[in-house]
C-alpha cells in the first residue's frame, strides 16, 4: 500500500460521525444498566478515533533522510540493546 493511499483519515471522520450520532447528553446515559454501556461506548470511540488520527499523523510524517558514515550493522546494534533493556525494564 502506498502511504498517500492509507484509509485512517476517512476511519477518523467516520468514527467522528458515529460519535457525533451517540451524544453524550442522550436518554440512554441515564438509564440503568444500559447507561454504562452507552458511555463505555462513547468513551471507546473517542480512544479508537484518536488511535486513527495518530496513525494518519505517523502516515502522513515522511522520515528525513540523509548520508552518513555510520555503520548501519552498528545503528541495528544499538537499538537493539535500547530495546533489550526497555524490556527488561518492564518485566
Amino acid at each position: 500500500m502506498l502511504l498517500n493511499e492509507q484509509p485512517f483519515t476517512e476511519i477518523g471522520q467516520t468514527l467522528r460521525q458515529l460519535e457525533e450520532a451517540v451524544p453524550a447528553d442522550s436518554t440512554l446515559s441515564g438509564l440503568p444498566v444500559i447507561g454504562e454501556e452507552y458511555d463505555a461506548l462513547r468513551r471507546n470511540l473517542a480512544k479508537v478515533r484518536a488511535m486513527a488520527v495518530q496513525n494518519e499523523i505517523l502516515f502522513n510524517t515522511l522520515p528525513e533522510v540523509f548520508q552518513s558514515d555510520v555503520s548501519s550493522e552498528g545503528l541495528k546494534a544499538l537499538a537493539d540493546l535500547g530495546t533489550e533493556r526497555l524490556y527488561r525494564l518492564v518485566s
